[in-house]
Parts: C-alpha cells; structure tokens; sequence
C-alpha cells in the first residue's frame, strides 16, 4: 500500500515508518527540515517538504496515499501540547481515503478523536499508553537518566497507586501494520494489556537500573524527575488490549515486567 506519515522521523512514527516498510509498504513522510529530509533519504522513504501548519504543502500527498498515519505530536513553545494546530492539520488529513490517528488517550485529545471517527467508517484512533524501548524519548527514557543522575527513584506516596498503561515501541509499531494490514477501524488502545501501579512501575525501574525506588515528599521527588514525569504520576489510566488482540495482534513484551531490562539495555548502548 501506499502510506503517507506525519513526524516519521520521531520517536513513535520512525519506528512505525521502518516497520511498514519492513512488511512492504511504500512510504511517503512529511519533512519540516534539511535535517528531517537528510533522515528519510537514508532510508529510502519518499521525502515530502512541508509542515503540518500549511495543509497545500502535504494535500497531494495525502490524497493519494491508500493510508495516512498520522503520529505527529505538535507543541507550543512552552511545551505544551499545540492541539489547535493537531485539530487543524487533522481536519486536513480527513480528506484523504483513510486516517489512522495517533492519540494519548487523554481528554484534550478527544475532539480530534470525535472528529477522526465521524469522519468515515474507515478511520482508526490509536491512544498510546506509555511508550518505552528503541532509540529516543519519553518518559521512562526520563527515568533511566533519572536513576543515572541521582542514584535512586523517588516516587510520590499519594500517585503510588496510580496506573501507567504500557506498550514497548516494536509492539506499537507492530500495532499499526496490522491495522493497515487488516483495514480494521475504530478505536483501539495501544497497550500491552497490564497496567502496572506506579509504585509497581518504579520498583522494576529501580531494579533494572540497579538503584533503590521509594516514595518520598514531594520536594525530593520534584528534585529528582522532571516536571512531565511528576504531572504523569498524578494520572490513573488503566487501558486494556482488548481490541487490538481481537484483530490478531499480541506484543512480544506482553508486560512492562519483560520489556524493561531490554528497554534499559538499548537505552545503555546508545
């Protein structure tokens, strides 16, 4: 099939660009920048120059794509998330024959979601859990640094019973061929199925990193994590698998439990 991607040269939408085309899809991305054009061209994806705030510099390739991935994730300079401009390029993306949207799952994103749904029979939403593993960011890559700097994981007492709904990056990716591969549609959690307590989450990072997890005030936490990371622990987001595995897909790491040494090791080597 022919796929256009948004940010395929992002965390997420590398790893979903290099896995479709590992199935045999031809790809098409969006390129904001010299660099971004540099990336894609060693991987022999077609490059289309553009940004998502201007709709004329990708609607051709939209339009002719079989499947448009959208995996961008915008921001406003004070690192917000930039969701005027996701609904906006979203609406644009629309008038292509199919969409799969990426999402978090969180309450800002649902108008897009809504939109995404109501707009064909086709479409699908995907609402990321927390992504770990490969080469690049979030935030249990955070974590990692975190336990290297300071030594020690601090969580806070009041979230350790929270949930973090998990994937690894492969399973995602994995995730997304085969919803092309299906032309299955609607919405789907992209998850392993196991959410873990943060208390949980922290002990297993603690025990991969070889440094001790505990829960302490606010202000020695704060000193440690990131302000991102502390705003995630305050969430309780237990998502499940279920419609994902009823198309035929399973993750390879089907807890976090399995996934983190190996996660934490290819963190180590980079």
């Amino acid at each position: 099939m022919r796929i256009f991607i948004t940010s395929a040269t992002g965390y997420v939408g590398a790893a979903v660009a290099r896995c479709l085309r590992a199935h045999g899809h031809s790809i098409s991305a969006l390129a904001r920048t010299p660099d971004s054009e540099q990336r894609l061209r060693s991987t022999g994806i077609q490059i289309v120059p553009g940004d998502l705030a201007r709709p004329e510099s990708y609607r051709e390739a939209a339009a002719q794509a079989d499947v448009i991935v959208h995996t961008a994730f915008e921001y406003s300079p004070d690192g917000a998330e930039n969701l005027e401009l996701d609904l906006q390029a979203t609406r644009a993306l629309l008038r292509g024959q199919r969409l799969i949207y990426t999402s978090n799952g969180y309450r800002p994103r649902y108008p897009a979601e809504r939109a995404v749904l109501a707009a064909g029979t086709s479409n699908s939403v995907l609402r990321l859990g927390m992504v770990y593993g490969g080469t690049g960011g979030g935030t249990i890559t955070s974590l990692f640094g975190s336990a290297h700097r300071s030594g020690h994981l601090p969580y806070l007492r009041e979230d350790a019973a929270n949930h973090w709904s998990l994937i690894h990056l492969e399973d995602l990716a994995e995730l997304y061929a085969r919803i092309v591969a299906t032309s299955a549609a609607g919405a789907f959690d992209a998850v392993d199925g196991h959410p873990l307590t943060v208390q949980q989450t922290f002990d297993r990072l603690g025990a991969v990193c070889d440094v001790p997890s505990s829960m302490q005030p606010e202000t020695v936490v704060k000193d440690v994590l990131d302000e991102h990371t502390v705003a995630v622990m305050h969430r309780d987001i237990a998502l499940r698998s279920t419609r994902a595995q009823e198309i035929g897909w399973s993750p390879r790491y089907r807890t976090f439990d399995e996934g983190a040494a190996p996660a934490y090791a290819q963190w180590c080597a980079q």
